[in-house]
Order: structure tokens, then sequence, then C-alpha cells
């Protein structure tokens, strides 16, 4: 696949993963797109395309410097509708795993106050 797809799978992250703003970085050999979503985890993921031939997605968390993974994709073998997917599914369960640890520490240091 010569065209770069990057902007393609942000394009569709914006209209189906609840994702609300979006962000592009050109740069010589490629393009980045910083997707922010709406939810309360400030949640972000980076499409990097680097010289047509793969996409990176970087997914960020405020409270952390450097990617807390990342993926590659090989463009001979990627469909944009499927990474889609695949990366909306991650956001959900890292959102809710978020979360749930979020409640889990309040409801500790609820029970430790003392009385």
């Amino acid at each position: 696949m010569d065209m770069r797809i990057a902007g393609l799978v942000a394009d569709l992250l914006m209209r189906t993963c609840n994702a609300s703003s979006v962000e592009r970085q050109s740069f010589t050999d490629g393009s980045r797109y910083m997707i922010r979503f709406s939810d309360n985890n400030n949640m972000e993921v980076h499409l990097v395309d680097r010289g047509g031939e793969r996409l990176f997605a970087e997914f960020w968390i405020s409270t952390y410097a450097t990617p807390i993974m990342i993926l590659e994709y090989m463009y001979s073998n990627t469909e944009p509708s499927s990474v889609c997917r695949e990366i909306c599914a991650l956001i959900r369960i890292i959102s809710d795993s978020i979360t749930r640890q979020r409640a889990e520490k309040a409801a500790v240091k609820q029970n430790n106050q003392p009385k």
C-alpha cells in the first residue's frame, strides 16, 4: 500500500472512538497525529507514519513521560478500519483499568481515614 494511512486511521478514530481532538505534525519522512480522548483519564494515541512503510501507534497517559505501549503495523498487510478497531478496544481496556485503579485507591484511602 503506497499511500499513508495514519490520516485515515486518525479520521476513523475521531468518528468512532470518542476522540475529542486531533493535532497533526509533519516532518520530512512522515507525520504524527496526536488524538486525544474525551474521558477523564487524559489518554492520547499518537499515530506516527514513518517513510510510508510502517505505522506506529503510541499509547500515552498523562502520568507517564513515555508511551505505555507502542504497536507497529506494516503497510503491506494493514487495513485502516482494523487498526482503528484494535486501537479503540485497547483504549477502552486501558481506560477501564485506570478508572478501576482510581476507585480502588479511593476506597482504600477512605477506609484508612481515622474515625
